[in-house]
């Protein structure tokens, strides 16, 4: 039986968005980031320069995973999406290469994600 029915505290999968809440502030924590640091809205504060991110997670350099035929081409459209947005987003690829921190502040800044399946969209978590 699930702890709560699907939508029940606002949110679209079985595990309740406050149990997610605790973790996630717990591993930001963990890493000595803030959880508050971007606001309620997913904003960056007020007075804030950091671009807001389009993040795309690839596939290209995993071996153990096989490869999205098209990945080219879908990152050069993000990249095209992320320069026409209003304010405009800074584009990043994503390899998951980069250490916790850094993934979890990635994340935490994107204002868009776009990934294939797989368990890089785990720090999703990390997303406002």
């Amino acid at each position: 039986k699930m702890p709560m029915e699907l939508s029940e505290d606002g949110s679209h999968c079985p595990t309740p968005r406050s149990v997610l809440r605790l973790v996630r502030g717990a591993l930001l924590r963990g890493a000595g980031l803030h959880d508050g640091s971007l606001g309620a809205s997913g904003a960056a504060p007020e007075g804030s320069t950091k671009p807001r991110r389009l993040l795309f997670i690839s596939r290209s350099a995993q071996s153990m995973r096989g490869n999205f035929s098209d990945e080219a081409a879908l990152r050069n459209t993000a990249r095209a999406v992320a320069a026409d947005a209003t304010p405009r987003l800074a584009f990043e690829l994503f390899a998951g290469d980069m250490a916790l921190p850094e993934q979890m502040t990635a994340f935490r800044e994107a204002a868009a994600v776009i990934g294939v399946h797989g368990g890089a969209l785990t720090n999703l978590l990390f997303c406002s």
